[in-house]
């Protein structure tokens, strides 16, 4: 069955940037104003304090003498007084209990279009969420999720996404996020690969493997009218998933993959960057 066109566009107006001070979450942030500056974007940085209690309550009060509390509300007018957030439109959450139930609370309560979090990535590309605080927002945020890896360098001034690799699988997950990754490309009038990996298993007689098919149902999830500014490239090679799409990323040198994960209730969006200036990401539906 043919794949239908992509509606357009999916606006960014929201993004919520989850942050614990550490190196991987100053990253995660670093993008995440990227991408608020190119979509004019508000940014909510949430920290999350561990809970103590059943009974504790989850609304920062300013008047508290609590030593962690102040601690982090140091550290944000730190990072504030830094001109990092320099014409970016943003809030400052700080909430109480366990991580994700409380990401999950905020994203409804502040109707978040995009949540963003830094990954250590120390078990690589198949396996870098396993275990992971990345995995469980993935997994369970009713919203896109961007993972920015270890190894992307910080963005330089005036950074845009304009190379975007869209890897899907025709599942509805992948096909959930594809309006996101379009629209990005869109946007910045960019470019965007449509892939597709063949993965092992399937021979070149399998009909599920014929080329022209494959292409023509990549090409069938391009927006349909006129208006839309995206170069599209279609590529559906043959190899193992995770290691095509990090090569294909690097061929062409994209500024953002985007895929789905399966068995999730959100999107996922997640960065790649090519060795040198890009990371080993990847996310989740």
């Amino acid at each position: 069955m043919a794949a239908s066109p992509t509606k357009m566009p999916v606006a960014i107006a929201r993004i919520l940037c989850a942050t614990d001070f550490s190196p991987s979450a100053d990253h995660a942030l670093s993008w995440a104003l990227v991408l608020a500056r190119q979509c004019k974007a508000k940014v909510f940085l949430l920290h999350v304090l561990e809970a103590v209690s059943s009974a504790a309550s989850t609304d920062f009060s300013p008047g508290t003498t609590e030593p962690d509390r102040r601690q982090v509300e140091k550290l944000f007018r730190t990072l504030e007084n830094s001109g990092v957030l320099k014409s970016v439109d943003h809030s400052i959450l700080i909430r109480r209990g366990a991580f994700c139930d409380v990401l999950e609370d905020v994203v409804g309560a502040h109707e978040i279009d995009l949540v963003v979090i830094g990954t250590h990535g120390h078990t690589g590309f198949k396996k870098v969420f396993l275990g992971s605080a990345a995995e469980r927002v993935c997994r369970r945020a009713p919203c896109p999720v961007m993972t920015i890896g270890p190894h992307v360098t910080v963005p330089s001034s005036g950074m845009r996404f304009t190379r975007i690799l869209y890897a899907t699988d025709f599942l509805t997950g992948s096909l959930k996020i594809a309006p996101l990754a379009l629209s990005l490309a869109d946007q910045a009038h960019g470019t965007v690969t449509l892939l597709h990996v063949v993965e092992e298993g399937v021979t070149a007689a399998d009909p599920r493997s014929a080329p022209d098919g494959v292409s023509r149902k990549l090409t069938d999830l391009l927006p349909a009218g006129s208006g839309v500014h995206i170069t599209p490239h279609v590529l559906a090679p043959f190899g193992p998933p995770a290691e095509t799409i990090l090569r294909v990323a690097d061929g062409e040198q994209s500024d953002l993959i985007v895929m789905g994960m399966r068995a999730a209730r959100g999107g996922a969006l997640t960065t790649h960057m090519p060795k040198g200036s890009r990371s080993e990401e990847h996310t989740s539906e």
